[in-house]
């Protein structure tokens, strides 16, 4: 009989742990599952929380809660335990989440009474079915409510009288429910329960009959050719609600361009805009001849209000704009160019820095509406780099989406399914796929979007119910989406305009590492400088079976993030010299001697540009892909492999020409003490504290011995097992301190306790909590300094780890400290750890 996956046992035994009263043993397991995949579900971090709450630890269980309910806003077992557990304004947040959601009486008192203590004593619930409308309301006096429910321009009202029997009824509140026929409408429906004219709920429901069937196009996408489809003028449609500095913005961003041959017209929708700020601005934009100003009665949401528009625009092709957008001169003809640039192109997006799939420099990741210089930049870039790419997307995003005519005649207006926005636009698109047509991304076009503010802390739950009905509709997108996402086919159109757009972090220090060990010693150093306020970005070394890149990127979201160029190609290598001309980079620091060839060294320290060097593996004794050996610092350059000599040689005299020698911890100090001539000591720094915390003592027995998975390759990996493997027989507990790559998890012993990915920041709770007495850093070549072995140090643990410069032969065991042999078999290793951790 197969093992159920991993994060289903993890799950199943941390149920079954809080069943048996073990908090410990289901916070290990919950903790676990947290940091695995599949993505946690708001129940695994409510699972956790139940076992800190066992545990004593109220604050972090309610910190888990909260994590549960970024993932499901609606979810009943953590808001159940915020009413219960919480106090104040995340009491009450839960409580008015439970009152939408909970059908459990008790439940629902306990809310009543809280929301009433918050001064709000009047509440009500809706549910929404297909032909009914269903709910309850509770409120204080004795007067009748009212359920409004408005429909194609006409409102049924049914009267509801106060239930002295209803179960939520008491002293001085009345309460009722309601179960009232809907009627059928092929557009949404807005449904209200009112108190004395009062509004105490108000929800908008999705059409329950079909409209009629949408005119099809006379001619199919195949049929068509771009001369037979020139591009033409389209129609820009912007719903206007709030605020008004956005859409201000945006205006100003349309005006400049009015009038203009690619547009036919704005047409500004006012979606009852209570700001009399953004009545102004539309009084204003009325009085434009290429601009038509329509006004919706009342609120009918993004959807509802471009409909409106859809049907005064019957010809023209169609700009869909969000009003918080700000767009470059002459959008509008290069979106039109790239929709008639084929003949099935049917939805085209452009770049943004807030566009889910087109967003820059992070792909799938919002960054702030830059200022209008850079915006400029960015835009003359896209249109210089990138002209006339455009890129298949699975779906085109709605912030600004250009719509061919004859493909918004085959799939008709907007589906008004969604509840009040989100993937509508999506849903659009998808439907246009079906009909033949393709949604691309123009990559020469960057539109600034300043990002929704619309929904404020509502928006998780639009999200995710409209997500519902999304996969309902169309079950294979979000295949696609993730296929999408792991390709990225978007990076190489951000890569061209971060070539010749100058990095935020101009004259930064360049630190240059690999995939190797010291990769995380790189990033935690480049992160402690950029906390510093230095300006830092990482050039990774990348080797794969053909050729060699060098990808280039920044520690937080600013430009570059998509950088790389292929050392291998004489062409890349002049782009490269170009770019440094460019970004100007200060300092070199290099972390990688293994894997830096020759002609990158000469490239990166060329004009006398001062570099240094980061001791944060063996790099400098041999390259990359040998096994190393603290036998190869002996001076008799004879007994090693003459590509490891040559290497070694090398590196020596780049390291005389540097500033400094770095040294991120004790370990490192002793290799370069070793490693390098001592015509070179005096330049070495200690980067960090050179007088450790002293260890804590073992605090009992039933401690236990946490192995830090310092490394990622197979024989990192390979190393880690076996020790696990020996220990987990006869050791009072092994845990395993780092992340496990889920396909191997079958194979490591199954009581064994595994962390998964983990931050620094969280070593010294996870020491706690797991109670770790003392640690071993694993790894199947030299890392120094890493940052999870930094942070056990500094927590106080007991420290075993692998002497890599053999300077420790003489005292290798010590009761706060084991050396250990690097070249001792598995075996020999784990029962030198077993006695040290058991003595």
């Amino acid at each position: 009989m197969s093992r159920a996956p991993i994060h289903v046992e993890l799950e199943r035994g941390a149920v079954a742990a809080l069943s048996a009263g073990d908090h410990r043993r289901a916070f290990q397991l919950a903790d676990r599952r947290c940091r695995t995949q599949p993505a946690a579900s708001a129940q695994c971090f409510v699972l956790r929380a139940e076992a800190l709450k066992g545990l004593g630890h109220h604050a972090e269980a309610l910190a888990d809660l909260a994590r549960a309910l970024d993932v499901d806003p609606t979810d009943l077992a953590a808001n159940r335990r915020r009413l219960s557990w919480g106090s104040g304004p995340a009491r009450i947040e839960a409580a008015a989440a439970l009152v939408a959601h909970d059908r459990d009486l008790d439940t629902l008192r306990r809310c009543l009474d809280v929301l009433r203590e918050a001064g709000r004593a009047d509440v009500a619930s809706i549910t929404v079915l297909d032909r009914r409308v269903v709910g309850w309301a509770a409120w204080a006096g004795d007067a009748p409510i009212e359920v409004a429910i408005e429909s194609d321009g006409a409102e049924q009202r049914t009267r509801v009288a106060a239930d002295p029997f209803h179960p939520l009824a008491g002293p001085g509140m009345a309460a009722a429910s309601f179960e009232i026929a809907r009627p059928r409408s092929p557009s949404p429906q807005r449904i209200e329960i009112r108190l004395a004219g009062r509004l105490l709920r108000a929800e908008t429901a999705a059409p329950n009959a079909a409209r009629p069937p949408a005119r099809r196009a006379t001619a199919s996408p195949e049929d068509a050719s771009p001369e037979d489809a020139p591009a033409r003028a389209a129609t820009v449609i912007v719903p206007v609600y709030a605020d008004p500095e956005a859409t201000g913005a945006c205006l100003d961003s349309l005006y400049s361009q009015l009038p203009s041959a690619a547009i036919d017209r704005v047409i500004l929708v006012d979606d009852a805009a209570p700001d009399p700020r953004i009545k102004a601005l539309l009084a204003e934009a009325a009085r434009h001849p290429s601009v038509l100003v329509i006004e919706n009665a009342k609120n009918l949401g993004f959807v509802g209000s471009v409909n409106r528009a859809l049907a005064l625009t019957t010809t023209t092709d169609v700009i869909l704009l969000n009003a918080d957008t700000v767009v470059p001169p002459g959008f509008a003809q290069r979106l039109a160019a790239a929709a008639h640039s084929a003949p099935d192109i049917g939805t085209v997006t452009p770049l943004s820095n807030n566009g889910e799939y087109t967003s820059f420099p992070v792909f799938y990741r919002s960054a702030p509406l830059p200022d209008a210089g850079l915006l400029q930049r960015l835009d003359e870039a896209a249109a210089t780099a990138n002209r006339g790419l455009v890129i298949d997307m699975p779906n085109g995003i709605g912030f600004c989406l250009y719509i061919r005519r004859d493909c918004l005649d085959a799939v008709g207006s907007l589906a008004e399914i969604y509840h009040r926005g989100y993937f509508e636009d999506v849903d659009i698109c998808l439907l246009a796929r079906e009909r033949g047509y393709r949604n691309v991304c123009a990559a020469s076009v960057f539109v600034g979007h300043a990002g929704s503010r619309s929904f404020g802390p509502d928006k998780r739950a639009l999200v995710l119910r409209n997500r519902k009905v999304l996969d309902q509709r169309f079950p294979e997108h979000e295949r696609e989406v993730t296929a999408f996402q792991a390709a990225d086919p978007l990076r190489r159109a951000r890569a061209a305009i971060e070539r010749i757009v100058p990095p935020a972090a101009r004259q930064a220090r360049l630190i240059v590492t690999d995939a190797g060990p010291g990769e995380a010693v790189a990033r935690e150093r480049a992160s402690t400088l950029a906390a510093a306020g230095e300006a830092v970005l990482i050039a990774r070394i990348e080797r794969g079976t053909v050729g060699c890149d060098l990808a280039i990127f920044g520690t937080g979201e600013d430009m570059p993030q998509s950088l790389r160029f292929a050392l291998d190609e004489a062409s890349e290598r002049r782009a490269l010299k170009s770019w440094l001309e460019l970004a100007a980079p200060a300092r070199i620091e290099w972390a990688a001697p293994a894997s830096a060839s020759p002609a990158l060294v000469d490239l990166l320290i060329a004009d006398g540009r001062p570099y240094d060097i980061l001791i944060a593996d063996a790099g400098l004794v041999l390259p990359r892909g040998m096994r190393y050996s603290p036998a190869m610092l002996a001076k008799d350059a004879a007994r090693q492999p003459s590509d490891a000599a040559a290497h070694r040689a090398r590196w020596q005299r780049i390291a005389a020409g540097a500033e400094a020698i770095l040294l991120p911890s004790a370990a490192a100090e002793a290799f370069a003490a070793r490693a390098l001539p001592k015509s070179i000591q005096t330049k070495r720094v200690r980067l960090d504290a050179t007088t450790e915390p002293p260890p804590a003592p073992n605090r009992n027995h039933g401690a236990r011995l946490g192995l830090l998975a310092l490394g990622a390759t197979l024989a990192d990996r390979g190393r880690l097992r076996g020790l696990a493997a020996h220990l987990a027989a006869g050791t009072p507990g092994v845990v395993v301190v780092g992340d496990v790559p889920k396909a191997e998890s079958a194979a490591w012993p199954p009581d064994l306790a595994m962390t998964g990915r983990i931050s620094p920041a969280q070593v010294p709770t996870l020491i706690e909590r797991y109670d770790i007495g003392a640690v071993a850093a694993v790894s199947a070549a030299p890392v120094f300094g890493h940052p999870l072995e930094a942070a056990a140090l500094a927590a106080g643990c007991r420290h075993a780890a692998f002497d890599w410069s053999g300077a420790a032969a003489k005292n290798r065991k010590a009761r706060n400290h084991l050396a250990l042999d690097p070249d001792a078999d598995l075996a020999a290793t784990a029962t030198r750890l077993k006695h040290w951790w058991l003595s």
